[in-house]
C-alpha cells in the first residue's frame, strides 16, 4: 500500500483539505473538503492551499520575502541551516517578515564517563569534578554558537516549558568560572607547577573530548575547551564520524565507553517525558552485551533507578509526575551528564499569516504548526 501511487497520492481522510493535485518533486494543491465535519463552522478558513518543494531553506526565505510564497515551515530549518537566523531577524526586525522560535525537546549534552571500560583514568568519578565542570561552563554561549540569539538553556532531562519540568527540585548551575576552580581545588585539583593545568598526586586533568566532525558541534567543543582551560582543564577534541556517534554497540568509541567526555544529543520523548531511562544502570553497555545500551556514563543509583521505573509505571499524571521530579532531583545533584541546550525549531511566515503555532515539546506527538490547519488565515496588509 505504501508504494501505491493512488494510495499515497489521494489519502482517504477526514480532514479539512482533500488533495487535488499532486507533482512529484514540485507541488501539491488542496482544496477545501466539502465534507469536513466542521464545514458549518465555516472551517477551513482558506479555500485552497499550495505546498511547494524547494531545493533549501535559503531559496525557500527568498522565495518568501518576494512574495511567491507566505510560509516556510520548521521542516526546512536544522541546526545546519541556523547561519540563516540573523538575516531572519534582521527581516523581521523590520516588519517584512515573522518568526516564531520554540526549544525542541532533543538536548544536546556532555556525558561523562564514570568508570571507563579501557585504561584511562577515570577523571569524572568524583561528582565534585563533574560540578565544577557545570560551574565552567556558559553554556548560553555554547547555545548562541549554534542558534545565534535563540539558543536555550538545558537544565534537565526535558525543556523549561515542559509540564515535567521539576523547577524546584533540580540543581542548576550558573555560569561561574571562580566557582569552578574552588570546587576544583577542594576536590584535590590545583595548578602547582604554574603551567596552567590543575593536578591531582602528579597527574594532570588533561582529558579527550569525543564528538561528531563536520557538524555545528566543532564551533561548541572549542567553546568548551575555552572555558574548561580558563578553569585548569587540558581539552584535547577526538573527532569521529556520525556511524561512530549513533552506531550501538562495538564499533562506537562513545557506547565501548572508551572516551572521557562525549557530546552528542539525545531525541526528546515523543511524550514530552524526561527519559531518565536513558541513565539506569541496566542501560550500562558492557561488554558482556556487546556494548548495548544507552547509558554510556555508567552511572549507577539505585534511588534513581527506582524512581525511574515508579514513573514508566505510574498509572496517573500526578503519581508519574512526582516520580519524575525525582529523578531530575537526583540526576541534576549527581550529574552523570550535564544537559548543555535544547534543539531549536523555528519557522518564518508573511506578515498576515495567523494560526501557527510551533510546540516544540512535541506532547502528544503534536509537532507540526499545522496541527490547527483549519485555523490558518491571512490577511491581504495594506
Amino acid at each position: 500500500l505504501t508504494t501505491n501511487i493512488d494510495i499515497t497520492h489521494q489519502p482517504i481522510g477526514w480532514g479539512p483539505y482533500v488533495i487535488t493535485e499532486w507533482v512529484v518533486g514540485e507541488s501539491t494543491k488542496l482544496a477545501r473538503n466539502p465534507r469536513y465535519f466542521r464545514a458549518a463552522e465555516g472551517l477551513p478558513r482558506i479555500d485552497a492551499l499550495t505546498f511547494r518543494f524547494v531545493p533549501d531553506a535559503a531559496s525557500a526565505l527568498t522565495d518568501l520575502t518576494a512574495g511567491k510564497c507566505d510560509v516556510v515551515l520548521h521542516d526546512s530549518f536544522g541546526r545546519k541551516q541556523a547561519d540563516l537566523i540573523p538575516a531572519i531577524d534582521a527581516a523581521a526586525a523590520q516588519g517584512g517578515l515573522v518568526a516564531q522560535y520554540a526549544a525542541d525537546a532533543s538536548w544536546e549534552h556532555l556525558d561523562f564517563n564514570l568508570s571507563p571500560a579501557d585504561d584511562r583514568t577515570p577523571f569524572f568519578a568524583d561528582p565534585a569534578v563533574r560540578r565544577a565542570v557545570a560551574l565552567c561552563l556558559d553554556r548560553k554561549a555554547l547555545a548562541d554558537a549554534v542558534y545565534p540569539g535563540h539558543g536555550v538553556v538545558a537544565a534537565s532531562l526535558v525543556p523549561q516549558t515542559s509540564p515535567y519540568f521539576a523547577a524546584d527540585a533540580i540543581t542548576q548551575y550558573q555560569y561561574d568560572p571562580a566557582a569552578g576552580r574552588d570546587a576544583l581545588a577542594a576536590a584535590g585539583w590545583q595548578d602547582g607547577d604554574g603551567d596552567g593545568i590543575v593536578e591531582k598526586e602528579s597527574t594532570p586533568l588533561t582529558v579527550e573530548l569525543t564528538l561528531q566532525s563536520g557538524t555545528p558541534d566543532e564551533k561548541v567543543s572549542a567553546l568548551i575547551a575555552r572555558d574548561l582551560s580558563a578553569c585548569g582543564l587540558g581539552v584535547t577534541p577526538r573527532f569521529v564520524s556520525g556511524e561512530q556517534i549513533s552506531g550501538v554497540g562495538a564499533t562506537s568509541p562513545i557506547f565501548r565507553r572508551q572516551f572521557d567526555l562525549a557530546l552528542f544529543a539525545w531525541r526528546g520523548a515523543l511524550s514530552g517525558e524526561p527519559q531518565c531511562e536513558l541513565y539506569a544502570s541496566s542501560q550500562i553497555p558492557t561488554e558482556e552485551n556487546n556494548w548495548r545500551g544507552s547509558n554510556t556514563t555508567a552511572y549507577t543509583n539505585r534511588t534513581f533507578d527506582l524512581a525511574c521505573q515508579s514513573a514508566r509505571e505510574a498509572t496517573s499524571f500526578a503519581v508519574g509526575l512526582a516520580a519524575y521530579q525525582e529523578t531530575q532531583r537526583i540526576f541534576t545533584a549527581d550529574l552523570p551528564s550535564l544537559p548543555l541546550f535544547h534543539r531549536l525549531q523555528w519557522l518564518v511566515a508573511r506578515p498576515g499569516v495567523s494560526g501557527l503555532t510551533l510546540d516544540g515539546i512535541a506532547l502528544d506527538d503534536l509537532r507540526s504548526e499545522l496541527t490547527l490547519i483549519e485555523e490558518l488565515t491571512k490577511s491581504e496588509l495594506r
